[in-house]
């Protein structure tokens, strides 16, 4: 008797470990997915928003990358350049607003090209 209990027991330890087990695997796997879908989603944006700077004047271009992607800050940027700190923010500040018209830009025509294919496959 004592050891059909004892068998009993290891078989609901067994079985609530495995469920474990199959949880913890299960929960490892969807972080991995959702960390690679991650990770390609900010592969994409910052692939737009690259594409989107070399749009911008050569100088605002280049004072973007230096103060995001570099790191600099304006008194830096303002030595490299050449120009005058205020110079520099005034630049930063119109080259934010004309990226934010581009990626407005970009965002619309996606959600056209959308739009245009949704339509597509409901008439055909």
């Amino acid at each position: 008797m004592a050891y059909r209990k004892s068998l009993d027991r290891l078989r609901k330890i067994s079985t609530t470990r495995t469920s474990e087990l199959v949880e913890d695997i299960t929960e490892d796997i969807l972080n991995h997915v959702e960390s690679g879908l991650e990770s390609m989603l900010n592969d994409e944006r910052s692939e737009i928003i690259k594409r989107c700077i070399l749009r911008l004047p050569e100088q605002e271009a280049v004072i973007i990358t230096l103060y995001y992607f570099e790191e600099q800050s304006v008194k830096e940027i303002a030595q490299v350049m050449k120009i005058g700190e205020d110079n520099v923010k005034v630049k930063l500040f119109r080259s934010r607003k004309l990226l934010f018209t581009f990626l407005e830009n970009y965002i619309n025509q996606e959600k056209l090209g959308e739009q245009w294919k949704s339509g597509l496959e409901k008439n055909c």
